[in-house]
């Protein structure tokens, strides 16, 4: 069977963000820039993860597909270990938690590249 992982990013590509991360995301957007005081908003992810460990792959789709510029991820499940060793390309960890007496839990704020933005 597929990985859930890939069962994610097939959703994902058949249909929107927004449906298959069941709405579990945010994005704020401007329909216009603000020209008189040159503002534009990014895209910011907000998304539960419940265990990123078998989602990496999926979590890559959606930050490269989407452009977002701040994931923000609660319920990663990932030790300290795990989570020194964690590598999304074009994103930095900027924030990263790791519960130690308990297997769920953790956050992990992710900030895409300056090169890529």
């Amino acid at each position: 069977g597929a990985s859930e992982s890939q069962k994610l990013i097939t959703d994902a590509k058949t249909s929107n963000i927004k449906e298959a991360t069941n709405g579990r995301y945010i994005t704020l957007s401007k329909k216009r820039p603000d020209k008189e005081h040159n503002l534009e908003y990014d895209r910011i992810l907000n998304l539960n993860v419940q265990c990123l460990t078998n989602k990496i792959d999926y979590l890559d789709y959606i930050l490269n597909e989407e452009k977002f510029k701040i994931a923000c991820l609660t319920e990663t499940w990932m030790t300290k270990e795990q989570l020194d060793g964690l590598v999304i390309p074009h994103y930095d960890i900027a924030i990263a938690f790791a519960r130690v007496n308990h297997r769920h839990g953790g956050c992990l704020i992710l900030a895409r590249e300056n090169k890529m933005q």
